[in-house]
């Protein structure tokens, strides 16, 4: 980060946060990291969530009873275990049998519900087709102006665009 503040003098982490206070020569910038709210996938009941660098999974279709709208419910939660990366987002494949999560520069496809990794590579974003899906066809924002087309869990093409890739 350069914000072009000359020197750093103070560094701050509020506890039980994700507030960082940065004192400089002429200012004082406060900055969020990360995100307190654990993200979510959903798929035709199977629900799986990170949380920092923990996943867990449960099920809404076991939550057999009568509930009324608006009534929070206690689903049994099951942990998968760790992720390797920090979570910036998570997907479900059209499928169901595989989830995505993407850190800043790197991607990790499990297979649910076994948690065992089944892809990864350097990408910051990930996207599933909605079409032939049980060829579990993806596509990762890659380095270099690049994007990389996944094809059963396999990189199958990659296109350099010669710009900026969004």
């Amino acid at each position: 980060m350069n914000y072009g503040l000359k020197r750093v003098w103070a560094l701050h982490a509020l506890p039980s946060s994700n507030n960082v206070a940065i004192g400089f020569d002429e200012a004082t910038v406060v900055i969020k990291i990360g995100n307190e709210v654990p993200m979510v996938s959903y798929s035709n009941g199977k629900v799986v969530m990170v949380n920092k660098s923990e996943i867990q999974t449960f099920n809404l279709k076991l939550s057999q009873g009568d509930y009324k709208d608006g009534e929070i419910l206690k689903p049994n939660v099951k942990d998968l275990g760790r992720c390797e990366t920090y979570a910036q987002t998570m997907r479900f494949s059209p499928s169901g049998r595989y989830f995505s999560v993407c850190g800043d520069s790197d991607f990790l496809v499990y297979q649910y519900p076994k948690f065992t990794n089944a892809a990864f590579g350097n990408g910051s974003d990930l996207v599933w087709a909605t079409v032939n899906v049980s060829q579990n066809i993806f596509a990762i924002k890659g380095d270099n102006n690049s994007i990389k087309i996944y094809k059963n869990l396999q990189e199958f093409k990659v296109f350099n665009t010669g710009f900026a890739v969004e």
